[in-house]
Order: structure tokens, then C-alpha cells, then sequence
């Protein structure tokens, strides 16, 4: 009898080890469709981004801006830095691509979309393949 109470001891240990290790990298999974509310960290290039608290990187959903070490990389960057970084936002997820980032859209508190900034900035193109002309047909 007292080996079982050890193995059940054992395995209650192990199981709440576990516990404790998933929960604290908790993060609810989220989907298409899904709402994120929070503050720009860190603006990867002109078409990408962190939010705080939030760990998929987040994707602009219709917007292709420069590569790194391609003509205008570093303007779409700065651009995108000038408007989102530490700002809060809400960011719509449209989808979730193959790379596991959440593509979205994504608007300031005043309601203005980065998405359309960066496309009418003309340091990022509409990425057209996706959008079906949603940002240059007229509203």
C-alpha cells in the first residue's frame, strides 16, 4: 500500500508541476475574427508588429510593404513606427497565416486604420492578391 501512495504522490507532483508550468505560458488561443486590444511594443518592418502582453507577431492584413535590404525598407519602417509604436490600438484578426502570425487590421484609438495609413503613405502597397482593391476602390 505505501508504494502506491508514493506513485500516487509521484504522479500528482508531476501532474501539477505541469499545471503551473502551462499556465504561466498561458495565452488564450485566438482566431479569425477574434479582437486584440492593446499597445504597440515593437515595429518589426513596414508591415509587421508586437503588441504588448500579446505574442504572435501581427501581420498587416492587405498591406506589402519593402523587404529588408529593399528600396524603401527603412522609410515603411519609420513610418509605421511614427504612427503605432506605443500607441494603443485594437487589431481585428482576419486570419492566421501559415507562419502562425495573426493577420489583421488594425486601428488607433481615433478610429484611423494603420492598415490605410500605410497604403495611402505610399511607403507600403496594397497587397491585392488579398484585398480584391478594399483599400483603392472608392468608399
Amino acid at each position: 500500500m505505501r508504494i502506491k501512495q508514493k506513485k500516487l504522490l509521484a504522479i500528482g507532483v508531476i501532474v501539477l508541476a505541469g499545471l503551473v508550468l502551462v499556465s504561466r505560458n498561458f495565452q488564450p488561443s485566438l482566431h479569425a475574427s477574434d479582437h486584440i486590444e492593446s499597445t504597440v511594443r515593437y515595429v518589426v518592418d513596414g508591415d509587421s508588429l508586437y503588441l504588448e502582453g500579446y505574442q504572435p507577431q501581427i501581420r498587416l492584413w492587405g498591406v506589402d510593404a519593402p523587404e529588408k535590404n529593399e528600396l524603401g525598407y527603412d522609410q515603411a519602417k519609420r513610418y509605421l513606427n511614427k504612427i503605432a509604436l506605443a500607441q494603443q490600438v485594437h487589431c481585428d484578426i482576419v486570419d492566421i497565416d501559415k507562419y502562425d502570425r495573426s493577420v489583421s487590421r488594425c486601428f488607433l484609438e481615433n478610429g484611423d486604420e494603420i492598415n490605410r495609413m500605410m497604403i495611402e503613405s505610399h511607403t507600403a502597397k496594397e497587397y491585392l492578391r488579398f484585398t480584391q482593391g478594399f483599400y483603392s476602390s472608392p468608399n
